[in-house]
Formats: C-alpha cells, sequence, structure tokens
C-alpha cells in the first residue's frame, strides 16, 4: 500500500526569511574567461577551491597559453576571513578541464581532472584525452601530477549533468586514492580492456605518493559506465553504474541498460557483482553504506518486470528507484517512487538508524507527488529501514528546480541549492534574471530557513559544501553589482565564494570564560574546563574530513572526552558554549 505519513509541499517566497543565516564573508576572485568547480572546507574554517581559467589572469600564476582549447586547472586557497592566500594555474599548452577535488589526511588536496597536454606541468601523456591527477599541499605547494590512460580516451562520466557528478574520487583508509573513470583505450595504464571501440568502467588505485598500485577495467563489450562510488568498512570499493553489456565482468544483465553494482577488494579483485533492473533502461546516480553494513543507490527504472516489481509507470517513463543491497549484494528492498510523469532519485544519504533521505527531480503531480502543480521540482522523501515513506516534502515552483550537491547534517536535515531560481516565479522582481536559493529542512522534513542570494541581475550556484559546525560556503557566477553584492565593482569575475553563518570563531569571548583544553602525557583523553560555565556546552571531535568521531555535553564546568581507539593523526575539537564557538586541533598519537 502507498501512503505518506506527512505531505508538504514549499514555495520559494523571496530573498528574507527568518533565521536564514547571515554571509559570513565574500570574495570575488579571478577574472573573465573561466568558471569555479569545488570546494573544499578545511577544520580550521579555510576554503580550497577548484575551476577553470581560460585566459590569463591578474594575480593567477602558472597559466598555460597556446594550443585549440588554452584552458588550465586553477587552485586557490582562502583563509577563515576570506583572504587569497594563494592561487596557481597548472596545465599544459592544450586543454585541462577540472573536475572534482578531495581533500586527504595531511592537509593537502588532490584534483582529478583531464588533459590533452604533453608539456607544461603535465608529465606522462598517453595521448588524446588522459585523466590527469595532482596533488597540492594545504600551503599551495605542488607535490605530484600524475596522467592516466592509454592511446585513445579517458574521461568521467557526468550524467545527470543537471544534478550532480557523482563520486569519482576519494581517499581510502590506507591514505591511497581510489579513481572511478572510464576508458576507451587498450594500452598504456589500460590493461584488461573488454574489445574496444566499447567503453570500459575503470577503477584506478595509487598510494599516497601518486603511484600506480592497480587498475581494474570492468563491464563486457558493450557501454558501460559508472557515477558513484564508496569505500566500505572493511576497505572494499564498491561502485554502482549502469551497463549495457551482458558478457565479461557482467552475469544476470536483464536488458537493454541495468544498473550495475560491483564490489572490489582493496587489491582489486572483484568480489561480487549484480546486475539490478528489467527489460528496459536503468540509471545509478548515488550509493552510499548502511548502517548495518549494507548499501543502499538511487536512480531511475522504466523497466516493469524483472527486479522491478511494484512499477508506477506503464513503460519508458522514468520511476525513481531506491535498491538496499546486503553486503554480499543481495536485495534487502527495493521501492520505486514517483508519480505517472518523470522521476528521478539523484541522491542518497543513509542515516544511523537505518532510515533513508532520497533527493528527487520530478514532473509527477500525482501518486507519490500528489497535490504538487506542475513542472519540474524538487522532493526530499524519507524511507524507513525497510523502504516505507515516512514523510515527503517538495521544493520550488516548476521552474527546473533541481537542486546540487546536497548537505546532509549529522542531525538527519539537510541542506539544498538550487543553482538558480528565477525571478517572475515566485522571487520578487528585484532579482531580476536569477540568483542562488537555498533550503534548509529538519530530519523531520520541516523547513527550518530559505533564502536567496544574489542581486538584480544574473547568479548562478555551483557547488554547496558545509562544515561540521553547521557554516555553509557555495560558488557560483555573478553578473550583479547591487542586492548581496553590492559592495564589489562593476566587473566579471571567474567566481564568487560565499559564507554563511557566523564565520566568527568566538575564541576571544571563550577565553574570557579561561577556557581549558589540556590533553594527557599519553594522549588517551581530553580534560575541558571553562570555569565560568552558566548551562551547558557541547563537545564535538571531527576527523579531518568532517567526520563525528566524538561528542558529548558538558552539563558543569568540566568534562573528560575518551581518545582511545582513534586512530593516529590529526583532528578538530569544537567546543559550543553560550553562543560561541571554540575549535581546537588536537594530534592524537
Amino acid at each position: 500500500m502507498r501512503w505518506l505519513l506527512a505531505s508538504l509541499f514549499v514555495m520559494c517566497t523571496g530573498h528574507f526569511s527568518a533565521q536564514s543565516p547571515p554571509i559570513g564573508w565574500q570574495a570575488l576572485i579571478g577574472g573573465s574567461g573561466g568558471q569555479g568547480e569545488w570546494l573544499v572546507p578545511l577544520p580550521d574554517g579555510s576554503l580550497i577551491g577548484l575551476g577553470t581559467v581560460e585566459t590569463s589572469q591578474p594575480g593567477i600564476t602558472g597559466y598555460h597559453p597556446g594550443g585549440k582549447i588554452p584552458t588550465d586547472m586553477w587552485v586557490f586557497k582562502l583563509s577563515p576571513d576570506g583572504e587569497l592566500l594563494w592561487e596557481q594555474a597548472i596545465g599544459g599548452s592544450e586543454m585541462e578541464q577540472a573536475y572534482q577535488m578531495i581533500p586527504t589526511s595531511d592537509g593537502g588536496v588532490v584534483i582529478a581532472g583531464q588533459t590533452r597536454s604533453s608539456d607544461g606541468d603535465v608529465t606522462g601523456h598517453h595521448g588524446n584525452v588522459d585523466i590527469w591527477l595532482v596533488k597540492f599541499s594545504g600551503g599551495g605547494q605542488l607535490l605530484w601530477e600524475r596522467a592516466l590512460g592509454g592511446s585513445e580516451e579517458e574521461f568521467f562520466y557526468l550524467f545527470p549533468q543537471n544534478y550532480e557528478m557523482g563520486v569519482h574520487l576519494l581517499e581510502t583508509q590506507d591514505q591511497g586514492i581510489a579513481l572511478l573513470a572510464h576508458t576507451s583505450s587498450a594500452d598504456g595504464d589500460v590493461v584488461g580492456a573488454h574489445s574496444p571501440p566499447g567503453t570500459d568502467i575503470w577503477l584506478v588505485k595509487l598510494d599516497s605518493d601518486g603511484g600506480l598500485l592497480w587498475q581494474r577495467c570492468l563491464g563486457g563489450s558493450s557501454d558501460d559506465r559508472a557515477n558513484a562510488m564508496v569505500e566500505t568498512a572493511s576497505g572494499a570499493l564498491v561502485l554502482a553504474g549502469s551497463v549495457g553489456s551482458a558478457d565479461g565482468d557482467v552475469t544476470g544483465h536483464h536488458g537493454q541498460w541495468d544498473i550495475w553494482v560491483a564490489c572490489l577488494s582493496a587489491g582489486g579483485e572483484l568480489l561480487w557483482q549484480r546486475a539490478l533492473g528489467g527489460s528496459l533502461d536503468e540509471q545509478a546516480y548515488d550509493l552510499t553504506t548502511t548502517a548495518d553494513g549494507g548499501l543502499v543507490l538511487c536512480g531511475s527504472t522504466t523497466s516493469t518486470d524483472g527486479d522491478v516489481d511494484d512499477a508506477i509507470n506503464t513503460g519508458n517513463i522514468w520511476d525513481a528507484w531506491v535498491v538496499k543491497l546486503t553486503a554480499d549484494g543481495s536485495i534487502d528492498w527495493k521501492r520505486c517512487l514517483g508519480g505517472t510523469q518523470g522521476d528521478y532519485a539523484t541522491h542518497i544519504h543513509s542515516r544511523p538508524d537505518g532510515s533513508n533521505l532520497v533527493l528527487l527531480i520530478s514532473t509527477s503531480t500525482d501518486i507519490d507527488m500528489a497535490g504538487a502543480p506542475p513542472g519540474i521540482r524538487a522532493w526530499v522523501m524519507s524511507l524507513d529501514a525497510t523502504g516505507e515513506i515516512e514523510w515527503a516534502t517538495g521544493y520550488g515552483n516548476g521552474a527546473e528546480d533541481s537542486p546540487v550537491h546536497p548537505v546532509f547534517r549529522a542531525d538527519g536535515g539537510c541542506v539544498m541549492m538550487f543553482p538558480i531560481a528565477a525571478a517572475g516565479d515566485d522571487l520578487p522582481p528585484e532579482f531580476g534574471t536569477g540568483a542562488v536559493w537555498l533550503v534548509s529542512m529538519d530530519g523531520a522534513g520541516n523547513v527550518e530557513w530559505q533564502h536567496s542570494y544574489g542581486g538584480s541581475s544574473f547568479e548562478w550556484g555551483h557547488h554547496l559544501v558545509g562544515w561540521p559546525d553547521g557554516r555553509l560556503a557555495f560558488t557560483g557566477h555573478n553578473q550583479s553589482t547591487d542586492g548581496d553584492l553590492a559592495s564589489f565593482p562593476p566587473d566579471h569575475y571567474t567566481l564568487w565564494v560565499c559564507t554563511l553563518g557566523d564565520m566568527h570563531t568566538g575564541a576571544e569571548d571563550v577565553e574570557e570564560q579561561h577556557l581549558i583544553i589540556v590533553q594527557d602525557m599519553t594522549g588517551a583523553a581530553l580534560r575541558i574546563t571553562i570555569p565560568r560555565l552558566l548551562g551547558s556546552a557541547e563537545l564535538s571531535l571531527y576527523d579531518t574530513h568532517g567526520r563525528l568521531q566524538r561528542s558529548d555535553r558538558m552539563a558543569g564546568t568540566d568534562a573528560t572526552m575518551d581518545l582511545r581507539g582513534l586512530a593516529s593523526g590529526a583532528y578538530v575539537l569544537v567546543v559550543r558554549a553560550q553562543e560561541v564557538t571554540h575549535r581546537q586541533r588536537i594530534v592524537v598519537p
């Protein structure tokens, strides 16, 4: 039986909204002829950004002119107060395109992109288009670079482009780098290709210095692609994508395009694989691990047979599809979501209680989306541990409202960024062509705040990120010189970086209360004391990836946090007391 415990549809109501976070600081950097792609928030409040530049810009060093498509990757760092600390163009005389960037446990970043160059910063180019991996230190030093591929083309699968690029890069538990890409080569670094000219899924593992540990071509004789990757607690790598092949590594293929999930050991051995779907098409967009050691993925299906036994569509119309798998790839449960029009599940987040938040793009106005007005809009659904809908909330005004890069929070809520909210819909006329629209919701689906950022011309959001303490930052393009951008000169910039929430750490205020943090000699415990504390304080310890490792609440003036069992390395202790926040770097020996 299909039913909703709660359903709420929310419309964008304008620029000011109750309890929305203020702009902490904002910066316009770069110049014309480029774009920003990615942000990495660091524990100290600084940001490392990634983009692409097409021409030499004042202040950007290292640009490589020449060639038919002379674009370079562009890397920069902003301080916790928004000061530009360093920036660097990297590449060669041909095309470099930035795609994704991740933080590493040593405080640096690794960047994944593509290159056509065989000069400048690029060494070891194989031919045509290679994958290019680059590592920078937090201080802006180029530590290593690596061109990967063969004589044909290596690339990232970016479907669906309107939603997000998926996960193609991650740091593994052993501080290595896992890369998920695609190849049409059968030489160079590429070993074990399945009959070109079809494209294989290509999974590559490197060590922390960029050395190639192993690579694996996955798929069959047709075109195969993957868009999401996770590492399990045991160190295995699991990828999800879509396969047109019914041979090679793929067994159990149902027809046309199936969702395909493959699990590989830390050494690159294929442990198991599973084709999911029916006689028509399936696409996988996102994948994550679950608290019980399983996996849950989301995507879409047009089938009404095979594994798809609760289809809403009658064939050739996309249903959103969520599938829960056990640790060995067996189906635990599956659920079609949506209505009688097109529906796509683009992001999924598994919560500690086994429930799941699913983000959907929908044009339906019936069944699970009953009561929605016509048009394209976003939905957030909560599914319980068995796949039943707990609640559903719709957002938008029908003007192609497709959120990107959601920030999922530890409290079960999330913040979504809509790259553009157009005036003439539900935004007031002073927003001209468009503005960046953010919506925050709690774990029960209630809207906490919504806000549009920009001016009277045109702004477009690219990437939204968050810190564990709730602060946010996004990148975008700007054309306005009024509204939120009134303090900047009338010029075009490559990138607009905007931080939300009070970026002031509150350290001075806490120090007035004589905050004392002491680590014992063995490094096994922290003692936190606030002698004048009135009320309570929250204590949170995060690793360098922003993952919560310990939490506690001070009911009195002091507390002890047990650090035993933590891996050696750097952590950030966050103390929140009396509306001020203090962050302290902690090293566990």
